[in-house]
């Protein structure tokens, strides 16, 4: 299931996750001069035993996407639970994992991404 997160949706929480990811945008531009100037973020909650391709997170017809940010939500994660990210570099694979609240920000050109999204039953 993936839900797009909008400030048109006049939630509190997500318009107060808005203003500081503004912060972070103004951060990056006025110290890494990215020149991000939008942005867009979803929810994912994936079915047992749900994952997701491996994939570039950025389109073929479309290269304005520069940057990927992951916040996990994963309370009380263990290894069992499966859904690390896996990290395609050019010359490694690296994978992550989601503990709750690790943030992953990385730039997406040259790197594609699969998620192992094992989920264990309750």
């Amino acid at each position: 299931m993936i839900y797009w997160l909008d400030r048109k949706n006049n939630n509190t929480c997500q318009n107060d996750f808005f203003d500081v990811m503004d912060k972070f945008v103004l951060f990056l531009n006025e110290t890494c001069y990215t020149g991000l100037t939008g942005y867009e973020f979803h929810y994912t909650l994936y079915p047992e035993g749900g994952f997701y391709k491996r994939h570039l997170d950025q389109f073929k017809s479309n290269d304005s996407r520069k940057y990927s940010m992951i916040i996990y939500l994963n309370a009380d994660w263990t290894i069992a639970d499966g859904g690390e990210l896996r990290i395609h570099h050019l010359t490694e694979i690296q994978n992550i994992a989601p503990e709750d609240g690790k943030s992953v920000f990385l730039k997406v050109v040259n790197l594609s991404t699969r998620c192992y999204i094992l989920i264990s039953p309750e």
